[in-house]
């Protein structure tokens, strides 16, 4: 009779445990890389953009098979999370007076800085 215990604590032990494999595999296999930065405009004028009704939000991460949009803190920062590592384009303020952007390819497991500054920047 002890061993009926024995074999049923653990087929539980087996049904609880294979979802976790299950779970951890697909976490790895969805992990994408990371994009994080700063762009490069007044606090103001980011507030006034987060401000606008209806939000959108201000930075757009474009490739062949993803479009991915994330905000832009007041402090100008702003981060991707899970890109594919595909090579995309960053966008921010695509509809405002000054358009930012970058071309990136992000790497699974990896984060990658990414500055937007105005494209006249440096000349």
């Amino acid at each position: 009779m002890k061993s009926h215990y024995f074999v049923a604590i653990a087929l539980t032990a087996a049904f609880v445990a294979a979802p976790l494999h299950v779970n951890a595999a697909q976490e790895a296999a969805s992990t994408g890389g990371t994009v994080c930065g700063r762009v490069d405009a007044a606090p103001s004028y980011i507030f006034q953009l987060q401000q606008q009704h209806p939000h959108d939000n201000i930075i757009v991460a474009r490739s062949s098979t993803e479009e991915v949009q994330a905000p832009v803190n007041i402090d100008g920062t702003y981060c991707f999370r899970n890109l594919h590592p595909d090579l995309h384009t960053l966008v921010a303020f695509e509809d405002a007076f000054e358009t930012r952007s970058a071309s990136v390819t992000p790497v699974a497991g990896q984060t990658l800085i990414v500055d937007l500054t105005p494209p006249n920047a440096g000349i």
